[in-house]
């Protein structure tokens, strides 16, 4: 199973593609990538969505900044076959940035997302899934969930569950000390 990495003050990283949104950088397996402003905008736009539908008039008049015209098609396809060319193994058969005929663009990708949670003097990570509609996965059960919660109690953090239908998200947050005293 791949994860999803979204944190706060760091990179973005999705599917092995990572990109640092404070200054523009994206690294494609680890190696930088040498992206356009365009195609930046673009990457960054379907990043932020993974598994979202962008219809290429969302595209062109959120990246460009401009009313959609037909012929803006073209436009927007040149980039993303340029785009393509720099973020996929292999850009005829696109994994990460997929065409959804007659719909748009999205980027493809995979379904657990995690995220760095900072509240009341502790940190941790919530963990969420991404099921997409007509998927059921029961990947966890009760049982499951209650070792989580009883280890998290021993470690003396909190474990928070929320589940609604298909979709859930643990939250794990431990004590973090505000200041460290050497020791002598």
């Amino acid at each position: 199973m791949q994860i999803i990495m979204i944190v706060e003050d760091d990179p973005d990283i999705r599917d092995g593609v990572r990109i640092a949104l404070d200054c523009n950088r994206v690294w494609v397996d680890e190696q930088e990538a040498d992206l356009t402003e365009t195609e930046y905008k673009i990457l960054k736009l379907l990043m932020q969505s993974p598994q979202r539908i962008f219809p290429v008039q969302v595209i062109y008049e959120t990246v460009w900044g401009e009313p959609y015209f037909y012929v803006s098609n073209g436009t927007v396809m040149v980039h993303i076959r340029n785009l393509r060319m720099k973020v996929e193994h292999n850009p005829q058969n696109p994994q990460r940035i997929c065409t959804v005929w007659g719909k748009g663009y999205r980027f493809a990708a995979q379904d657990i997302s995690v995220r760095f949670v900072k509240e009341n003097g502790k940190a941790g990570l919530a963990f969420e899934n991404a099921v997409l509609p007509g998927q059921h996965r029961t990947d966890s059960t009760k049982v499951g969930l209650t070792s989580i919660e009883t280890m998290m109690e021993k470690m003396h953090a909190v474990c928070r569950i929320k589940q609604s239908g298909e979709r859930f998200c643990i939250t794990l947050l431990f004590p973090i000390a505000l200041s460290v005293t050497p020791q002598a």
